[in-house]
């Protein structure tokens, strides 16, 4: 069985999750966010939890979100990185990696370095954005070229929304690892 391991850096949202997951010992909810480096950072509170990061909403060029998705207020939260996280708690191995974090996949992933170096990821799911909907937050250009310099090769990638002039805004990518892509679907038949 595995452990899912839940980070969440706003206070209520935490709440409720820790609340809900209380009584299933594999969740082990994580009141912070996963960023680039350790320490604090400002998180910016959006009208619609979902929407909340450690980014602002961008300001420049046409708004491709919601215009009542905007951020109503900033906190200071915790900030940990997936490298020294996984090894304070004996993580050698990570199966599946998801990520969500309005703007911040990259800067995660950022923190996941070493991880990434020694493949000890076998798969990123990465939510992702074409066009800003956070200030100065990486698109996907950057996330693939990150995730491709440790030998990590995309596998599929889905468009999940687009703007009224058509436009795609975000969606998800999964991502392997070349030892995982080697080991599983190498192993398949060769296309017909």
């Amino acid at each position: 069985m595995a452990d899912i391991y839940c980070f969440e850096p706003d206070p209520d949202t935490f709440a409720s999750l820790a609340s809900r997951y209380s009584a299933e010992r594999r969740v082990k909810p994580v009141n912070a966010a996963v960023a680039a480096t350790a320490g604090t950072a400002d998180f910016h509170l959006c009208t619609e939890s979902a929407g909340s990061s450690l980014y602002p909403r961008n300001r420049s060029g046409r708004r491709y979100y919601y215009s009542q998705f905007v951020m109503r207020d900033s906190i200071t939260v915790t900030t940990l990185t997936l490298d020294r996280f996984c090894r304070e708690h004996g993580i050698e191995h990570l199966n599946l990696l998801k990520l969500d974090l309005q703007g911040g996949e990259h800067a995660a992933l950022s923190g996941a370095t070493a991880l990434l170096r020694a493949q000890a990821i076998d798969v990123v799911v990465s939510e992702f954005f074409i066009v800003p909907h956070y200030e100065n937050a990486p698109l996907l250009d950057s996330i693939w070229s990150l995730l491709r310099g440790h030998g990590y090769d995309m596998y599929d990638l889905q468009i999940v929304r687009y703007g009224s002039n058509g436009q795609a805004r975000w969606g998800d990518a999964i991502f392997v690892s070349s030892r995982h892509r080697e080991r599983y679907l190498d192993a398949l038949p060769p296309e017909p």
